[in-house]
C-alpha cells in the first residue's frame, strides 16, 4: 500500500457549487483522492484473501475452539445450563440428545469455571451416581469421585444422584427434579 497521506483540502465544495476554474485545485485533488483509495481498496481486495491464507497456514498448529449457539466455552469443552427441571434419568438422556454428556468434574479449574456460569447457589445435577449399596460415588466415565475435590453432603442411598450446589456434592434421590449441566468438546477450527 502506499505510505504517502493522501492530501486533503480544507476547501471542499459540494459539486453544485464548484466554480470550474477557481476550483480547479480541489477537483484535480478530490479525483487524486479517489483514485488513491479506489487503489487501496482493489489491494486489500487481491490481497487481503492471500495474506488470509498465509496467516492460516502459518498458524494451522494454533488452537481454535467454538461451542454451539446458546454454550459457554470453557478450555476445551462447551458447557449448556438447562433452564427447566427434570429427574437425573431425563437430564442425562437430554444431554445425550444435545451431542453432549451431562457433567463429569474433572478438577478445580473446571469446578470454579461451573459456579462461576451458575452463581454456585442453584442445585444441578451432574454426571454423579452411587453405584453400590456401600454409597461408592462414580462418575458417569467410571472415575472415581475425588473426594478432595467435592465433599458430599446428605443421605446416601443404594441408588443416589448428584447434584452440584457450589463446592459440594448433595446426595439425592435420582427422581428428584432439578437443572441440570451437559458438556461436549468443542470443536476445533
Amino acid at each position: 500500500m502506499d505510505p504517502d497521506p493522501l492530501p486533503v483540502s480544507s476547501s471542499l465544495h459540494p459539486p453544485s457549487q464548484l466554480d470550474s476554474k477557481k476550483d480547479k485545485p480541489v477537483i484535480a485533488q478530490s479525483m487524486q483522492l479517489a483514485a488513491k483509495l479506489s487503489g487501496s481498496i482493489n489491494l486489500m481486495v487481491t490481497e487481503l484473501p492471500e495474506a488470509l491464507a498465509v496467516y492460516i497456514f502459518s498458524h494451522q498448529n494454533s488452537q481454535c475452539r467454538l461451542c454451539q449457539e446458546n454454550w459457554l466455552l470453557h478450555e476445551d469443552k462447551c458447557y449448556w445450563t438447562s433452564k427447566e427441571k427434570q429427574n437425573w434419568n431425563q437430564s442425562r438422556q437430554d444431554c445425550t440428545e444435545r451431542h453432549s454428556q451431562i457433567v463429569v468434574i474433572e478438577g478445580q479449574k473446571e469446578l470454579d469455571f461451573i459456579q462461576s456460569i451458575t452463581n454456585g447457589a442453584q442445585l444441578l445435577w451432574i454426571g454423579l451416581t452411587t453405584t453400590s449399596p456401600a454409597g461408592k460415588w462414580t462418575w458417569i466415565d467410571g472415575s472415581s469421585l475425588n473426594s478432595t475435590l467435592l465433599q458430599v453432603t446428605g443421605t446416601i442411598q443404594a441408588k443416589s444422584c448428584g447434584m452440584l450446589k457450589g463446592n459440594r456434592v448433595v446426595s439425592e434421590a435420582c427422581s428428584a427434579v432439578t437443572k441440570w449441566i451437559c458438556e461436549t468438546e468443542a470443536l476445533l477450527v
